[in-house]
Formats: structure tokens, sequence, C-alpha cells
């Protein structure tokens, strides 16, 4: 859950791994979407994973208007193969 307060911001790094524990391959494309009223993200919102030995951490931005509502992000991954995978989080927008 990424908790946020209307008219303000919340950052989060979410740490990308394979099911083994390895890093993703280089050239995998991660990018994030929010929906809900007055929410928008921060930039950057996509990424590129390099050649990497090790997980990488990529930061994302939630924005909150002072008219904000609860919503949703979601993140894409798609691997060079082009699987892709989508997970969501809630977002919650407090006073």
């Amino acid at each position: 859950t990424v908790s946020v307060a209307r008219n303000g911001s919340a950052s989060q790094s979410i740490t990308y791994a394979d099911l083994n524990g390895n890093p993703m391959p280089a050239g995998t494309e991660i990018s994030y979407s929010v929906s809900g009223n007055g929410l928008s993200l921060g930039q950057p919102n996509s990424f590129d994973v390099p050649c990497a030995s090790s997980p990488t951490s990529y930061p994302v931005t939630v924005i909150a208007s002072n008219t904000a509502t609860d919503g949703t992000l979601t993140v894409r991954v798609e691997a060079p193969s082009g699987l892709a995978t989508l997970f969501t989080y809630p977002v919650d927008v407090t006073p």
C-alpha cells in the first residue's frame, strides 16, 4: 500500500528480481501508472534495466492534489522476451 497525504507526495523504492532473486535481464522495461481522482506520478516514471549483477531498485513518487481520492498504482515489468507482468498496489489518500 502507498499512503499519501492530500496536497502531498510519497516516494517509495521497489526492488526488482526474478523468482530466484537474480537481477532482471538487461533491457527489461519497468513503468509506473496511477489511477484515481487527483493522483499523478513524479518523473521519471519508467526505467530500462541495465546489465547488473544484483537486483535493481527504482523509485516511484505518487502526488496527490488537495481533492485526491484513493486509487491504484500499477507497475508493468516487461522482459526483453516480451513477457509482461503487472502488479497493482492500493493508494490510500489521507486528509
